[in-house]
């Protein structure tokens, strides 16, 4: 019988964690270990672990800071590792299993299994939303395509990207291509590492296995000129350079001195020189970094700046 272990990283969301938690405690296949990394929380999260501290196959990871998602999910699956279990599910806490997401995912591997060493399920959030599941495109310059939307019809697709909510992964991938880059913090590690993991297989969606993802969906792009941008512009400007070429990474640096210019002039039409000015910094230091790949967390862009007025 193969073992399956599910890896969860969380940070400030015990709500959310906890109806996680129990989703997956509530699956019909039920997992051999479940493993919860938790980036230094500060709200109830440590008062609900504790109540799971001595439940049989319940592992708990306790990080002394935030090391981000890229961090916590580095750290977790060095520790899923020691666990000898045949597969890994990657989520986030709020990713919320459907009862029969490991029965499928079962049902997948035990049919597909043979051809392929990564599998994933279907997120929803409020309908599909394709960019967790992506192909690359291209040949002189690399694009990203989501995956179309008649595909998820079907019983299956196969892809080479897809985000952390829902990815079960071979253990024995590991020992071929180590673990994420903790570095990245936040964005682009769960890309990053697809890419490394689609040098020796492709991701076979299974379009039975379904989970819940109850992001918040910001419609309206609150966190550009914050932190979130810097990382997304940094890391992914360093993924690029480290798996698709100079070219491709030209050809996104254009785009994003474009866009960082573009948003520093909307804001001086506004009035707003000063987060303009900040806008203008922020991508600066992004390109800049990515390029050199000083990775970390930024002393400047950290969790909760804005380059508000």
């Amino acid at each position: 019988m193969e073992r399956h272990a599910v890896l969860i990283v969380t940070y400030n969301r015990a709500a959310l964690l906890r109806e996680c938690v129990e989703a997956v405690l509530a699956q019909k296949k039920p997992y051999d270990a479940i493993v919860i990394v938790d980036n230094a929380s500060t709200d109830d999260t440590p008062v609900y672990l504790d109540s799971l501290k001595d439940r049989e196959g319940v592992f708990i990871v306790r990080e002394k800071e935030n090391l981000g998602g890229a961090g916590g999910f580095e750290q977790g699956l060095r520790y899923v590792h020691t666990l000898h279990c045949d597969w890994i599910t990657i989520i986030d806490d709020d990713a919320i299993l459907e009862p029969d997401f490991l029965e499928q995912i079962g049902r997948a591997i035990e049919k597909y299994g043979q051809n392929y060493a990564c599998f994933a399920g279907v997120p929803l959030t409020d309908g599909i939303r394709r960019g967790h599941r992506r192909r690359v495109q291209g040949k002189l310059i690399k694009k990203e395509k989501a995956v179309p939307y008649e595909e998820y019809r079907k019983e299956s697709f196969s892809c080479e990207i897809g985000s952390f909510c829902g990815l079960v992964m071979a253990d024995r991938l590991i020992g071929k291509i180590g673990y994420p880059d903790g570095r990245y913090f936040i964005w682009y590690d769960d890309t990053e590492y697809c890419l490394r993991i689609a040098q020796h297989t492709k991701i076979l969606n299974w379009n039975r296995a379904v989970i819940e993802h109850k992001a918040v969906v910001d419609a309206g792009g609150s966190y550009v000129a914050g932190w979130k941008e810097y990382y997304g512009i940094r890391n992914r400007i360093h993924m690029s350079l480290k798996h698709y070429g100079r070219m491709t990474t030209t050809y996104i640096i254009l785009k994003k001195r474009v866009k960082g210019l573009l948003l520093a002039a909307r804001l001086v039409l506004k009035g707003q020189p000063g987060p303009a000015r900040a806008a203008c910094c922020l991508y600066r230091s992004a390109i800049r970094d990515g390029k050199k790949g000083a990775l970390g967390l930024h002393p400047v862009y950290r969790p909760g700046y804005r380059a508000d007025p």
